[in-house]
């Protein structure tokens, strides 16, 4: 059941543009609301001697020591238009008390400035595993 919900983040981060136009958060809160509860309860932090690394994983792999990067990109992916899907609720409640309000371009974020272009590979290991 758990690797139900990945495939299910690929479709919704699909049509996000159509949920955008159909009433947002306002009409769908109720799904958006379980991808949410399902990211942050699968949610993995895997520590080791050179810091951690925190995302997802499918249910696939039940393997706890694992962070798949496929899927936390998509993860991430669906956290970032579900950000900008709560601005426009909150933007068009605070509008519809009669306060004129606009979201600062500035406080947009794009996927792309989230990522630190200084990350490093680290260093391969020189003998592997034999099954």
């Amino acid at each position: 059941m758990a690797s139900v919900y990945p495939t299910n983040l690929e479709i919704v981060n699909a049509i996000v543009p159509l949920i955008a136009s159909q009433g947002g958060i306002g009409q769908h809160a109720t799904i958006l609301d379980r991808i949410v509860d399902w990211l942050m309860a699968n949610k993995r932090s895997i520590h080791f001697s050179g810091g951690a690394v925190t995302g997802w994983s499918a249910g696939l792999h039940l393997d706890r020591g694992r962070v798949d990067v496929w899927l936390t990109a998509i993860a991430l992916e669906f956290l970032v238009c579900y950000r900008e899907l709560v601005i426009d609720f909150m933007v068009q409640k605070v509008s519809e008390t009669g306060c004129d309000t606009q979201w600062p371009k500035a406080l947009s974020v794009q996927l792309h400035t989230l990522v630190t272009h200084s990350l490093q590979r680290l260093p391969k290991s020189g003998s592997r595993r034999k099954s």
